[in-house]
């Protein structure tokens, strides 16, 4: 979570070298009535130096000012709400068709898990930068210091990046869980009960949502005033809290390293090994079947020493399901694969390379990449319906049922009095 998101666009050491403590700030129910006031005193507020507090006060040789807010309106008001909006109907649709196919199986919780997750980080995403979109509607200064701070006055600005890592947990889950059934099949079962695996999800949500949670309170609300323009209203700004600036090392380990580094890269690298297991596993047992019925009644014979009773054609026909359930989950860890790339190669940047930063040479590049790895993270919450629907049959038999049953419903429930009518005229 980028501090430059939510400071105004100032640096968290710069900004603490230059102000006061915040416990002679007034409280953040008296700040908006201290600025509307004309004959409120600055005298308690945060002090702020204008030339040296500002972010990419160095020049970017790679982008400029420009440049960077035209990608982030095009993405925060042109592409992610019709993302969040998409994404929201289809996941929620994928809800209702798994929760008819039945929750009771491991795959379908794991998927219904992750809709839900998708759903929220969809909706609390579209919530955080909907003030790009208000600045265009109504005003500027409300969107920033009524919107903005709002949500982190009631700490609300951990929130998407919370649902995304839990979505990327169970994308995780996921691919183990078919590495799993395609390495050891006949163990799958044993070792990956589905009360085990929702409950090691509930856990782990419950941490990643705690924590974020934790971090949001590095932020703080707080009228502040500029050094040599005193005579100006105060402005209410998002600033460095006081919890952080007394654990700044432990918050910043927290955020910068464990939950926006460690926890993502883990993830992709995990879900990137089970996904290519799966994929050679999945492409050798089709070999072996293509072998096996040019044998003629090899394929028979070797099934019934395999399986005991699951012998003949019921048991290819059940491989062959579970073949097509597997390539399409294949299909939906590459998709995640793919998106979420951008946010791990953007978080080891901003370790790695110094200039990659608030006040560094590439500044104008950080904040800009922040939103196309935004809209990245909004694809991979949008597509699955769509994955769902073009490879999975018993999805779309499902789907079809359920519209069907809807559409008989709707049909019965109509009076039919014009025949009968006719005849008792008659």
């Amino acid at each position: 979570m980028d501090f430059t998101t939510w400071s105004n666009n100032y640096s968290s050491d710069t900004i603490m070298s230059h102000t006061t403590s915040f416990t002679n700030s007034p409280t953040i129910d008296n700040i908006y009535i201290s600025i509307s006031d004309d004959n409120a005193t600055t005298s308690e507020c945060v002090r702020l130096s204008l030339s040296s507090l500002k972010i990419c006060s160095q020049r970017d040789t790679v982008m400029s000012q420009a440049s960077r807010a035209w990608m982030e309106d095009v993405m925060y008001i042109g592409l992610l709400p019709l993302l969040a909006v998409v994404g929201v109907l289809t996941n929620v649709i994928n809800c209702v068709v798994f929760n008819a196919q039945g929750l009771k199986d491991r795959v379908n919780m794991c998927l219904f898990c992750l809709c839900l997750a998708d759903i929220v980080f969809l909706s609390t995403v579209s919530i955080r930068f909907m003030n790009k979109t208000l600045t265009y509607v109504i005003d500027k200064k409300w969107a920033r210091e009524v919107w903005v701070t709002s949500l982190v006055r009631f700490r609300l600005v951990a929130l998407p990046t919370s649902f995304a890592l839990v979505s990327n947990f169970v994308s995780m889950v996921i691919a183990v869980e078919r590495c799993v059934c395609v390495t050891w099949p006949l163990r799958a079962a044993r070792l990956l009960k589905t009360k085990f695996l929702a409950a090691f999800i509930v856990v782990f949500s419950t941490l990643v949502i705690a924590g974020m949670q934790v971090v949001s309170f590095k932020y703080d609300i707080a009228c502040a005033v500029f050094i040599g323009l005193e005579h100006l209203p105060p402005e209410v700004m998002v600033l460095p809290s006081q919890l952080y600036q007394d654990n700044q090392v432990l918050l910043d380990v927290l955020d910068t390293i464990i939950f926006s580094s460690l926890v993502p890269t883990f993830s992709l690298v995990v879900v990137a090994v089970a996904t290519t297991i799966t994929a050679v596993k999945l492409r050798q047992a089709g070999n072996w079947r293509q072998h096996a019925s040019g044998g003629g009644g090899g394929e028979r014979e070797s099934k019934g020493k395999e399986g005991g009773a699951n012998t003949g054609s019921g048991a290819d026909v059940i491989n062959r399901k579970e073949a097509v359930l597997t390539r399409m989950l294949v299909a939906m860890s590459c998709v995640y694969i793919a998106c979420v790339s951008p946010r791990v190669l953007r978080s080891l940047c901003r370790l790695l390379v110094p200039g990659f930063r608030a006040w560094g040479s590439m500044c104008n590049l950080m904040i800009a990449t922040e939103s196309l790895e935004t809209m990245f993270l909004g694809i991979n919450s949008s597509l699955n319906f769509f994955l769902f629907y073009s490879m999975g049959s018993r999805y779309r038999a499902t789907l079809r049922r359920l519209l069907t049953r809807r559409t008989d419903n709707a049909e019965s429930a109509k009076p039919v009095t014009t025949i009968s009518r006719a005849y008792s005229s008659e």
